[in-house]
């Protein structure tokens, strides 16, 4: 399968301009209900000498990152379908109808993604993140396919979200990447203004901080901004490569 790359963003931008809010506030929700389920079990660790359990915190991060966003995408696939807009209780009635389905399903997802994250882990960091690259852009599909083929075993839709992303994945991978790449841009300017070397040879050193702390501000509202663009992106990729589908949820 092929897409028009060009095409396809520009068609993601201009749904993206037109309802952001309605994208982003779902999308911030799923990432503040994961940081703090993470801070929480990272406290509860370390407050107990139980760091040699960091594996778990890992696990049930992966677990509600792959919920959530699984969720996310089959609900603006029914967004595209029916022309309905996103909010956060289309979320929760994909939830309730589904619940147990992508439940099991995000469990068996997250164990396969751990289980070759330490194989490539354990030969190479750099493997370790390539691998959960590509799992992630396989996983693509899992959630909407889960929905439209509900004869399937989640075995069965974890394998055709692997056929289906073939050819695909990189296109996938730059369209998510382009907008986040435009965002972390003032992260390089801020990193070279980290540089203590400038500081000290500054005639006023805080300047130096000052604009750190700029480019960091902009860094992260850049990429509050592009969130819903790159995260949109299987949504759309899914729809564009299925045959017109009934209401999801």
């Amino acid at each position: 399968m092929k897409i028009d790359r060009k095409e396809l963003r520009a068609s993601i931008y201009d749904y993206v301009k037109a309802n952001y809010w309605a994208l982003f506030t779902p999308l911030f929700i799923i990432f503040v209900i994961t940081s703090i389920v993470d801070i929480i079990i990272g406290w509860v660790l370390i407050t107990n000498n139980l760091t040699d359990l960091v594996y778990v915190s890992t696990l049930i991060t992966y677990f509600f990152s792959i919920y959530g966003f699984g969720v996310y995408t089959i609900a603006l696939v029914d967004c595209l379908r029916t022309e309905q807009k996103m909010s956060v209780k289309l979320i929760i009635d994909v939830m309730k109808k589904h619940n147990l389905r992508l439940f099991l399903l995000s469990i068996e997802m997250t164990f396969l993604l751990v289980i070759l994250a330490v194989v490539g882990a354990m030969i190479h960091p750099i493997v370790e993140s390539l691998v959960l690259a590509f799992m992630m852009l396989a996983y693509a599909f899992a959630f909407p396919i889960s929905v439209d083929q509900p004869s399937l075993t989640n075995i069965a839709v974890i394998s055709a979200s692997f056929k289906q992303t073939t050819g695909l994945r990189w296109d996938m991978f730059l369209l998510q990447t382009k907008p986040l790449l435009i965002a972390l841009f003032p992260l390089v300017l801020a990193l070279m203004f980290s540089n203590p070397f400038v500081w000290l040879t500054s005639n006023n050193p805080s300047n130096g901080i000052i604009v750190f702390w700029f480019f960091i501000v902009c860094t992260i509202i850049l990429i509050l901004y592009v969130m819903p663009k790159a995260l949109s992106v299987s949504g759309f990729v899914y729809q564009a490569n299925t045959p017109q589908g009934p209401e999801v949820i």
